[in-house]
């Protein structure tokens, strides 16, 4: 669908929608220990969702899982090349968009983040 489309902001919609599910296959990955499956969804993630947000502001919430997505990968990555230093860093991308504020829909989630005031 996405070669598919000639419309540009359709186009960045469904790379976003893309970028999302693959996320939740580096997640799933990432739990059961799979670190090379993890590591190429992980990758398949973050050149979807870093496509499909070129060009506008993100809101609270998509902030807020493509900051979770590179500190995810950058888990991934460090546990399957069993490296620490590499060009490029998740965790450097996810500080400043974890530092931002928490959307409300991440409050059910507050586990992660800690105490929300």
């Amino acid at each position: 669908m996405i070669d598919a489309t000639e419309d540009p902001l359709r186009k960045r919609q469904l790379q976003w929608e893309l970028g999302a599910a693959l996320y939740d296959a580096l997640q799933v990955y990432h739990v059961l220990a799979r670190s090379e499956l993890a590591l190429e969804y992980g990758n398949l993630s973050v050149e979807n969702l870093e496509a499909g947000s070129q060009d506008r502001q993100l809101e609270p919430a998509e902030a807020y899982l493509l900051g979770r997505l590179y500190f995810r990968w950058d888990q991934s990555t460090r546990s399957a090349l069993r490296i620490i230093s590499r060009p490029w860093c998740g965790s450097k991308k996810a500080v400043p968009l974890l530092e931002r504020p928490i959307p409300p829909s991440a409050y059910a989630d507050v586990g992660r983040q800690g105490e929300v005031s």
